[in-house]
């Protein structure tokens, strides 16, 4: 007598359902393991902005896209994690097959989902606050012709001042915060402790 067999074990497409499940897990874990460190990033790139006076605005404006270009694309792969898991249980149900592994992707997909809503959030403060650094920092606001005309004396008197002047003009433009940083170096000036306008 023949032995009995399962005939879904013969069947190739027997796996599907677990398969897709799988990928809702792997999708959604991957997205539940990144969130901490993405906000971490997020966060304290925006502090560095704030406070390191190397941060130029090229490199924050780069920063933000690619920001952006992050959190939008893990809420795309919680979507991607949830689709895969709804169509796990479709194909488990459909088969007549287990779709536990389904289930525990599509619930761990609407966590990763929540958790990539948190990042955007995070990301568009990241962005408004970005405007309000370029709009309150002293590192971004031009120095008008008069402050300008007090560097290049400052500059005259002190030569060994020129180093700081042709780094203020990497960019074409010397920013507030340069002029008096370097005015401060030729004893012109007493620097402030906020670089912020109020």
């Amino acid at each position: 007598m023949p032995p009995v067999t399962n005939p879904a074990s013969h069947d190739p497409h027997g796996g599907h359902s677990a398969q897709w499940g799988l990928s809702a897990v792997l999708l959604g874990g991957l997205i539940l393991l990144l969130t901490p460190m993405a906000i971490a990033l997020l966060l304290g790139t925006l502090i560095g902005a704030w406070n390191i006076d190397q941060v130029e605005r090229r490199h924050i404006e780069f920063g933000v896209i690619g920001g952006r270009v992050i959190v939008y694309g893990f809420f795309v792969l919680a979507i991607l994690s949830l689709l895969c898991g709804i169509m796990g249980i479709a194909k488990a149900v459909r088969r007549r097959q287990p779709f536990g592994l389904s289930i525990a992707g599509t619930l761990l997909a609407v966590v990763a989902i929540a958790c990539a809503s948190v990042m955007i959030g995070v990301g568009e403060y990241v962005v408004a606050d970005t405007h309000r650094l370029f709009a309150q920092h002293t590192r971004f606001q031009p120095a008008n012709a008069e402050l300008i005309e007090e560097v290049k004396s400052a500059v005259a008197e002190n030569p060994n001042l020129k180093t700081y002047w042709d780094w203020a003009m990497n960019d074409g433009m010397v920013s507030v915060y340069e002029a008096n940083d370097i005015l401060v170096r030729a004893g012109r000036r007493v620097r402030v402790t906020s670089p912020v306008l109020k």
